[in-house]
């Protein structure tokens, strides 16, 4: 099975958060061009360079972000090859007969997988949880490796 996950939205640079960087670079930069009293020279300067950084930094970013998109839905639909389930795949959709593949590209890897053993099939329940929480979020439930039905959680699962 080919691994098709969605594009991650962290960007890093030497392990620091991107984002973060150009925010605080924004910030120092609104904070350091302003009348401050007994402002130095320097200080505007400073505050204008950091405002010029962290404008790049964001610009950088989300120029980033939608070269890795456009990349990933030109391999979603070299793989699959069928727009519909392109676009639901891009929508985040679950839908029956869905492959094992195509749900994982539409809402991630599960967190656990269990199978029960029946007497004529086999079902494989994919489980995803709440981010931080043991409460289930979702259960997919596979049979001969499609979608055949979910349960939608209401969070107290």
């Amino acid at each position: 099975m080919t691994e098709v996950n969605r594009p991650s939205g962290d960007v890093s640079f030497f392990g620091c958060n991107v984002v973060a960087m150009g925010i605080i670079a924004l910030v120092i930069g609104a904070f350091a061009s302003g009348d401050i009293p007994d402002n130095k020279e320097g200080w505007n300067a400073l505050g204008a360079l950091a405002l010029i950084s962290g404008a790049f930094i964001q610009w950088r970013i989300v120029k980033s972000r939608r070269k890795r998109r456009a990349s990933w839905v030109s391999f979603l639909k070299d793989t699959f090859d069928d727009e519909s389930i392109v676009q639901g795949i891009i929508d985040g959709e679950v839908w029956r007969g869905q492959t094992e593949e195509q749900l994982i590209a539409s809402i991630g890897p599960p967190d656990t997988v269990d199978e029960k053993a029946l007497k004529t099939k086999t079902k494989h329940l994919f489980k995803y949880r709440v981010p931080n929480s043991k409460k289930l979020r979702m259960v997919v439930t596979f049979e001969d490796g499609e979608v055949v039905g979910w349960d939608k959680k209401d969070g107290s699962g």
